[in-house]
């Protein structure tokens, strides 16, 4: 099971560096290349334009102004109510809530729509998903909403792939803190509308290769874990007699494992 989470995290790792080519140098080995001037990026596609984060969509900060923040009197309603663990759970759009507001909940708060890239500014600063309806927030997260040159899609992998930059970003007090002034005044490299799509289009293609592959992970990740439990089961209520045999390939397959896995 060790290995299998271990070939999980490598998928990982490998799915964010092909986010980071794409939405950096985009799909085209062959593209011309200029220096960026950014010190986390020392290249860009010579045709793609480097601007500000705030120039390419407009950054608006959740709201929940009334404290204390569970005072039951403002929930229960129509309105969903969306968190930062919501964000944490979507694999990239939010369709699921467990918290609403009723209207006085709402007079404290702003509804925002539909296709807003949505980010944790707190707790688990810098995650990112797209709002699949209209929802409520609060002031923990902020919404994204591209201007007419950007596309949703393709600022959904930006802001993936600059996570790290927004960590980077971020105030130490009680604990990391972000807000829309220090995520709009970060650069990032925008290619014509037209390019924006189809980077898009091929990481979603991507995307969903890595989800096949880890659901395949988990299923077998879950059986090696029924089959487990059942085994030990029956070792320790004498159902299944461990025998030498048994011991010298516990033995063997513990001497095969990496040294990081042993220790």
């Amino acid at each position: 099971m060790a290995a299998k989470r271990s070939q999980l995290e490598t998928l990982d790792a490998l799915a964010l560096a092909v986010i980071h080519q794409a939405v950096t140098r985009g799909i085209n080995a062959a593209v011309n290349m200029k220096p960026s001037g950014m010190d986390w990026l020392p290249e860009v596609p010579e045709h793609w334009h480097i601007q500000q984060i705030k120039r390419t969509c407009n950054i608006v900060r959740g709201k929940f102004t009334h404290r204390p923040r569970n005072d039951p009197a403002f929930y229960g309603g129509e309105y969903p109510f969306v968190q930062t663990g919501d964000i944490t759970a979507a694999s990239k759009y939010i369709r699921k809530y467990s918290q609403t507001l009723n209207d006085l909940g709402l007079s404290v708060s702003k509804i925002f729509p539909r296709g807003t890239l949505v980010m944790s500014i707190a707790a688990n600063i810098g995650d990112v998903a797209i709002l699949d309806f209209e929802a409520c927030f609060p002031d923990s997260m902020v919404g994204l909403i591209p201007g007419h040159k950007t596309d949703l899609n393709f600022l959904y992998y930006v802001m993936r792939a600059m996570k790290g930059i927004m960590l980077r970003s971020a105030v130490i007090s009680t604990q990391l803190n972000l807000n829309n002034v220090r995520i709009g005044t970060n650069f990032a490299a925008f290619p014509p509308m037209k390019e924006q799509k189809a980077i898009g289009e091929y990481l979603d293609a991507k995307e969903q290769e890595v989800h096949a592959v880890k659901e395949t992970l988990n299923a077998q990740i879950a059986t090696l874990t029924t089959y487990r439990k059942s085994l030990i089961h029956e070792c320790v209520t004498g159902q299944r007699r461990v025998t030498d045999e048994d011991v010298r390939r516990a033995m063997q397959s513990k001497r095969n494992q990496p040294a990081e896995r042993r220790a």
